[in-house]
């Protein structure tokens, strides 16, 4: 690693004991799981909700979700582009995951609002009397989801390259950490599908879907916060610069679009008192909110200097996180369920209380995490103190559990406070001033944390003694400062401003005391969609806009996010250090194991809510989910290295090709020496030097001196070998898109053949989308039994770091993916056989056949993601370049984008050449599994897998790493 293309987050050199290694990768973590308690579930239930709320059928909501996966994985070539060329990864992810946020939070609304959607009807028995969507309804739709798309692309291309930056791979110890970084990645990805296939799921399915992308939109939010308060950590790589952007003169534009849903008669006068008598909430309010954040981002310091092991197990400070988090989740539920009806009986109001009320609870909840928290940061000092450990850095011997009780504080603070102020300015606002409300609420949230940084300053001035003095909060050990006096000053403030709030509150006459939770006049009316769905009414252009507007936005930001967690946490970690370099390795496994447990309580809570509570709590709820997500993020900005981006490696790319052919008929040295190469001046700059290889000489042309020395017409030695990992990369990117071509496809159809069979497990119902526990729960366990038991030990016998080489490790997930088709192909057979031994294939009748037949194709699938995934993004990020990291997680998630843009082709082939006449059904046609021809589609994509099984295996046998697999010394 070239430590002068990194800096820390000042734009500093880095410093190697601070900036970087595994533990700038904690932070990470809490992001791709944030990222994925979302996207995983949402994106194998979207098809539940695309058909029976949005009324698109089989075919269209299979092509409308694997369009969605695609551009997801799309937008990451943008999301990377950026990262590398002008803005940092970190950047990258704190830019693009409030745009994913955002979509998820339109796809709440429409799922709210009733005339955002068509008409209900029954979808089972009478589909062909369903209404579609309108134009407009189906507009917001699209915009919705490829916001989320390209939101979640973008982080995706920056979080591995990212991660992989902290490591240096001449460091021995570095280097096998990296190594490891990547199966700790997967690892994330993993956990944080199974937390969102349990939860997420759950809410979806029974709160409602509103609700599940509510939560959703906040998990984001809380990864995002996560990766953010880690920035003091992190070893940053910085851009190059691009004179493309010079040649090209790109503009950006910047397109706002206002949607006007009064239908009421409220004049401008009376919309414009209605926000002059909110202001004293909203100013009170204020500046009893400033204290949430610091106090967030203070236990996180505190957390730092304590005792975090809990037995064996280290518990990093940014975790305790979860605490508020997870009692959030609890007491949401008793709230609604139990406190909500108990307190209607003898209050009379639809909430149980008034939403200033419910505010003020808030409040005195953060007063009293105030005291708590002074209280127990005088504690530690004292045993700072009696320990000898004032002056020192050392770990403080107190359990980093003491500081639970602030963090439980907090959470009934978002619960109340939160959720009321939110609900308060968007109740009060007029019809056509709602969006007003809502951007109202998130001001007062920012503002609150911009207080909070002038606060802080205010602090340190008003109490330093001389110009050297030191202030309450100033240095860089916590041991000396005086953090818990601030704490008490915050308590005060707190109080006053309490006292200001209720003063405020009780004059305050309220428009309502407790709207509807749901809004009628943006759904189409409600309908019976099972029994007449032709009398169902569609939405209108107005709801189809806000659907396709919320689910592309959502698309967007999530998109945007995935190209830049990986990497991001990728960063965290020095390839050149022998240990940090196998914490690398491992931070992927983590990674995808935080997908696999998001995805999981996602399928469960987020499903739930959605299908028993209703649409608007479960996109409400996944919308918080992501702000939780980014809060967490951000929380963690203070212990990243950031990699500061070095110019577009597109130009670079493109520079080569066309000084190359300008070259083309001059004569290549037989000495390579004679080839230019970086300066001295470029080397300090940071550009890592890449040594000439053979092979591909004609690219070697563009580094002959000869005539004019500008950009475009002579590259360094450096450019040139760039542009020939990318295309020595091409060959295993297309062998192996032709595999990877079949999952998506199976994820789908196995969603639509559960929705036809027994989901019944005693009296416990089970949503088809929660089968996705099932692979990634083996996921979870496998990618640990992975990483602790099967690479040490075949690291004895084959002396790579990771076991096996990725290309292996790869190839063993393409072959589980062929024994999936063909089991997926024989238990397809076996329901429709029992579907017309009980005559029913006519019928859209469940079928009497338990859903859990389906758990053995799941199963391959977990195999293949803990295998051939993790295998993927680990080769291309570690293949590419230093200043292409973030490129190189993009083409990764390329590949599983353009494989479910594929897979939609390849159904519309298929149907068309399997149609008999025009009239004619081909195998997937229809709205009756039961008279399709899945099975035969099903081995179809196993001869696919197996022959483009047979073109990987060639391509990767041919294929030489750019690096020594080997373990290195370190010594």
């Amino acid at each position: 690693m070239e430590n002068q293309a990194f800096t820390d987050w000042k734009g500093k050199p880095i410093n190697k004991t601070k900036h970087g290694g595994a533990k700038a990768t904690y932070f990470i973590h809490f992001l791709v799981l944030a990222t994925n308690i979302v996207y995983i579930p949402n994106q194998l239930n979207l098809l539940n909700y695309l058909h029976d709320r949005m009324h698109a059928d089989i075919a269209s909501s299979s092509t409308m979700v694997t369009n969605f996966i695609g551009a997801t994985c799309a937008f990451a070539l943008l999301g990377g582009f950026l990262s590398d060329s002008y803005i940092s990864r970190f950047k990258t992810m704190l830019i693009f995951g409030p745009i994913e946020f955002l979509g998820l939070a339109l796809l709440a609304l429409q799922a709210h609002l009733p005339s955002l959607q068509p008409p209900k009807c029954d979808t089972v028995n009478e589909w062909n009397s369903c209404k579609k969507m309108s134009n407009l309804n189906a507009s917001i739709l699209y915009l919705s989801l490829y916001t989320a798309a390209l939101g979640e692309g973008c982080l995706r291309s920056s979080m591995a390259s990212f991660g992989g930056d902290q490591f240096d791979e001449n460091d021995p110890i570095e280097s096998q950490q990296k190594s490891s970084f990547f199966n700790w990645y997967t690892f994330d990805i993993s956990l944080g599908g199974s937390i969102g296939l349990i939860f997420i799921v759950w809410i979806e399915n029974n709160k409602g879907w509103d609700y599940g992308f509510g939560a959703s939109a906040l998990v984001i939010l809380f990864g995002l916060v996560s990766v953010a308060s880690g920035f003091s950590f992190y070893r940053i790589h910085r851009p190059r610069g691009s004179p493309l952007t010079r040649l090209l003169h790109v503009r950006k534009k910047s397109t706002i679009v206002f949607f006007s849903w009064s239908l009421s008669t409220v004049s401008q006068v009376e919309e414009t008192k209605i926000i002059i008598r909110m202001l004293p909430i909203f100013l009170s309010s204020l500046s009893c909110y400033i204290c949430a954040p610091l106090l967030v981002i203070f236990t996180v310091q505190q957390g730092n200097t304590m005792n975090t092991k809990l037995g064996k197990i280290h518990i990093s400070p940014a975790s305790l996180v979860i605490i508020p988090l997870t009692f959030q989740i609890i007491f949401l539920v008793l709230y609604d369920s139990l406190f909500v009806p108990f307190a209607r009986k003898f209050t009379g109001y639809k909430t149980g209380i008034t939403q200033l009320q419910r505010i003020s609870i808030g409040i005195i909840s953060m007063s009293l995490g105030m005291c708590v928290a002074a209280l127990v940061e005088r504690k530690r000092k004292r045993v700072a103190e009696l320990n000898g450990l004032i002056d020192s850095s050392t770990e403080v011997p107190i359990s980093v559990f003491w500081l639970v009780p602030q963090l439980f504080f907090i959470g009934v603070s978002d619960v109340t406070s939160f959720v009321g102020l939110l609900e308060f300015f968007v109740e009060e606002a007029s019809m056509g001033m709602k969006s007003m409300g809502t951007a109202i609420f998130y001001c007062l949230i920012g503002l609150s944390s911009l207080l909070g940084t002038f606060v802080i300053e205010v602090v340190n001035k008003a109490t330093r003694n001389g110009e050297e003095g030191m202030g309450w909060l100033d240095g860089n050990n916590l041991n000396k400062s005086h953090l818990d006096n601030f704490y008490w000053l915050l308590f005060v403030i707190e109080c006053m401003g309490l006292i200001n709030y209720l003063y405020w509150a009780k004059k305050y006459g309220l428009a309502s005391l407790a709207l509807q939770a749901h809004l009628p006049s943006l759904q189409p009316p409600k309908c019976d969609t099972v029994n007449e769905w032709n009398s169902c009414k569609k939405m209108s252009n107005l709801d189809a806009s806000i659907l396709y507007l919320s689910l592309y936005t959502v698309a967007l930001g999530e998109g945007c996010l995935r190209s830049s967690m990986a990497s991001f946490g990728g960063d965290q970690f020095d390839e050149n250090d022998p240990i940090e370099s196998q914490q690398k390795s491992s931070f992927f496994n983590w990674y995808t194991f935080d997908i696999s447990l998001g995805g999981l309580l996602g399928l469960i809570f987020i499903v739930w809510i959605e299908n028993n509570k209703g649409w608007d709590y479960g996109f409400g709820v996944s919308g918080l989910v992501i702000l939780f997500g980014l809060v967490s993020v951000a929380s963690g900005f203070s212990f990243y290295r950031i990699q500061r981006p070095r110019g577009s490696p597109l130009t670079r790319l493109l520079q080569v090709i066309v000084a190359a052919f300008k070259k083309r008929k001059l004569g290549l040295s037989e000495n390579t020496n004679d080839l230019h190469q970086l300066d001295i001046k470029e080397e300090t700059f940071g550009m890592e030097v890449l040594s000439h290889t053979s092979g591909l000489e004609f690219l070697d042309k563009a580094a002959i001196s000869h005539g004019s020395t500008r950009a475009w017409s002579l590259s360094t030695v450096s450019q040139v070998e760039e542009t020939k990992i990318i295309i020595r990369m091409l060959p295993i990117f297309l062998s192996s898109l032709s595999c990877y071509l079949c999952v998506p496809l199976l994820l789908t159809f196995t969603v639509q053949q559960g929705n036809t069979m027994n989901t019944k497990l005693g009296k416990i119902h089970f949503s088809p989308a929660s089968l996705m526990i099932i692979p990634q729960t083996f996921q979870i366990i496998f990618l640990v039994l992975y990483d602790t038991l099967f690479v040490p030990f075949a690291r004895k016998f084959t002396g790579y770091r990771n076991g096996i080489t990725q290309l292996q490790r790869i190839s063993v997930g393409f072959i589980s993916i062929s024994f999936a088709m063909c089991v997926a192909a024989l238990v397809e057979r076996k329901r429709k056989r029992v579907a017309e031994l009980n005559g029913l294939i006519e019928s859209s009748t469940e079928v009497p056949i338990s859903v859990f037949w389906l758990g053995a194709q799941l199963f391959f699938i977990g195999i293949s993601d803990v295998t051939s995934f993790v295998g993927l993004l680990e080769f291309f990020v570690e293949e590419a370049s230093m200043g292409m990291k973030s490129m190189g997680t993009a083409i990764f998630y390329c590949l599983i984008g353009l494989s479910s843009l594929l897979a939609t082709f390849v159904v519309e082939v298929v149907n068309k050449a399997t149609r008999n006449g025009e009239e004619g059904m081909g195998w997937l046609d229809g709205n009756n599994l039961n008279k399709s021809h899945l099975d035969n589609f099903y081995w179809l994509l196993s001869i696919i897998g197996f022959m483009g099984l047979i073109n990987y295996l060639y391509w990767a046998k041919k294929y030489v790493y750019r690096h020594n697999l080997r373990i290195q010394s370190l010594n």
